[in-house]
């Protein structure tokens, strides 16, 4: 949604100073962006549409053919499953001496130290370790609280509350905010689903995400550096100016040492840190939009289904970091990575034809998801959680990496899954013990 808000104001004199604002002290010349507010920007924009009508689509036909199943194991196997996922998680941390999550909060680290340390156990610790840590230990989390709303299971609180501590000590030991704030969310999510009302969860879990964002924000920076809020801006912000923010990627441009700002300025006060703060969230993805759009529109230059790095090697042309380097050519100690929503990323891929039917197949995930979540057991409420997330994931991701990235549907489901066989195969053992106990 903020993807397509921000997108949609940029062509506009009101969107393209919050872009210019964005950027700023770094310059931005809207003459290298000639596509913007071009009908080709506008029809990737609107494409967004189908993923909701293919959704509901799929959700209608689905419903009508899936059959509700039985669900439910005992609490063992799910917390088998959180301890196998927690053990393999510390087991690789400890390897990489990374099991301290200090580094998180040390203000004698600066933030260039932060996110190379950052990049570094990308390398070290590997895609299962970030399935787990993103996607499969929060969705077991929520499956345990969905447990404790509906089934009264004390023992599932108390694995609730184990495994969300273990999964804010790993996002902290990797120096990532995001999957925390993203778990609150899916927290609030299933405390809905689970019965409770709407604003009071949804309430609840963004004043804990802003409270958990502003506190690993401050001290994300060492004692001797200028935050990226504090900078001081100019009286009469000139249009080819514009402000740091950190856009969803590996590195940031919140490490780059603030330019000399101009001989008239004025001190951010709180207003100008708030206005800051609402800039970052709302422009995060959608700064990037103007860019995909005129980097690819010569077809020579996409690059190609994105290949997934677990199997084959990366294509040596990937768009969000093609894009990056267009919007923050400074920043080059390390690879930076710019966001864009599924359709954004497939057309950068493929072009139009390639973003459409992207668009629509992520729809269509969403809406089976959801038509097997229609008896809201916990199961079912969290298998309509890690939808939510997944169609999150898709406002950011390319159709391969929403799929098997560490972010992806796969990890997501992993747990799903592995409960769901257990249950069929629970359910096979039961009939077939009788039929033996009567035949002997």
């Amino acid at each position: 949604m903020t993807t397509g808000l921000g997108a949609a104001l940029f062509p506009f004199d009101f969107g393209r100073e919050q872009l210019a604002a964005f950027f700023y002290p770094q310059p931005l010349d809207f003459a290298v962006l000639p596509t913007l507010g071009s009908s080709l920007y506008w029809t990737l924009l609107v494409s967004f549409v189908l993923a909701p009508l293919s959704a509901m689509t799929a959700y209608r036909f689905g419903a009508a053919a899936l059959a509700p199943r039985p669900s439910e194991v005992p609490l063992t196997i799910p917390v088998a499953l959180a301890v196998a996922m927690a053990a393999f998680c510390i087991y690789k941390l400890g390897a990489a001496h990374a099991l301290d999550a200090r580094t998180a909060w040390d203000r004698s680290l600066c933030y260039e130290a932060k996110i190379l340390r950052r990049v570094e156990l990308i390398g070290l610790l590997g895609t299962p370790f970030y399935g787990f840590v993103y996607s499969a230990l929060p969705i077991l989390g929520c499956y345990f609280l969905a447990r404790t709303v509906k089934l009264r299971e004390r023992m599932a609180l108390v694995a609730c509350i184990i495994v969300s501590l273990i999964v804010f000590w790993l996002d902290l030991a990797i120096l990532f905010k995001a999957p925390t704030i993203i778990y609150i969310g899916m927290l609030g999510t299933t405390l809905w689903l689970s019965g409770f009302r709407f604003l009071p969860c949804m309430a609840g879990a963004t004043a804990a995400a802003i409270a958990v964002y502003l506190g690993l924000s401050m001290v994300q920076f060492c004692d001797i550096q200028v935050k990226s809020w504090e900078i001081a801006t100019p009286t009469a912000q000139p249009e080819s100016r514009h402000q740091p923010a950190p856009p969803s990627i590996s590195v940031t441009p919140q490490a780059v040492a603030p330019a000399p700002a101009p001989a008239t300025t004025v001190a951010p006060d709180t207003g100008h840190k708030a206005l800051y703060m609402v800039r970052a969230v709302l422009f995060r993805v959608a700064a990037g939009f103007p860019y995909f759009v005129q980097t690819f529109s010569d077809p020579d230059h996409r690059c190609g289904i994105v290949r997934p790095e677990r199997w084959l090697p990366r294509a040596a042309c990937f768009p969000p970091v093609v894009v990056f380097r267009e919007m923050f050519p400074t920043i080059n100690y390390a690879t930076g990575f710019q966001s864009a929503p599924v359709n954004v990323s497939a057309y950068a891929e493929g072009g139009l034809l390639y973003a459409f039917l992207a668009t629509i197949a992520c729809g269509l995930i969403v809406g089976l998801m959801a038509a097997f979540a229609r008896n809201r057991s916990p199961l079912e409420i969290v298998t309509l959680v890690a939808a939510c997330v997944y169609a999150y994931v898709a406002t950011q991701a390319s159709l391969t990496g929403s799929l098997v990235d560490s972010y992806g549907l796969a990890w997501l489901a992993l747990p799903i899954a592995a409960i769901r066989m257990t249950t069929a195969a629970r359910t096979a053992a039961q009939r077939l013990i009788p039929s033996r106990t009567g035949g002997s």
